[in-house]
């Protein structure tokens, strides 16, 4: 799976998912994400690997903080 900037925004968008959000379970500054927002990088393969278990289970962000402890 390769996410292209418009496929990861719309990856976002369907979990209700903020780009700092992102930012901070991942524990990277927010300007990473918004590169791969933008197509200007691309998006590693464990954040793509991330956002395919979160649309496809019923977890939420604020599990997925508890669970790493951001």
């Amino acid at each position: 799976m390769t996410l292209d900037a418009l496929e990861f925004r719309e990856s976002l968008r369907s979990l209700g998912l903020q780009q700092t959000q992102l930012a901070r379970l991942v524990r990277i500054h927010p300007s990473n994400v918004q590169r791969w927002a933008q197509g200007q990088a691309r998006v590693p393969g464990a954040v793509e690997a991330l956002l395919l278990v979160l649309l496809n289970t019923d977890l939420t962000y604020r599990d997925l903080i508890e669970l790493v402890g951001a």
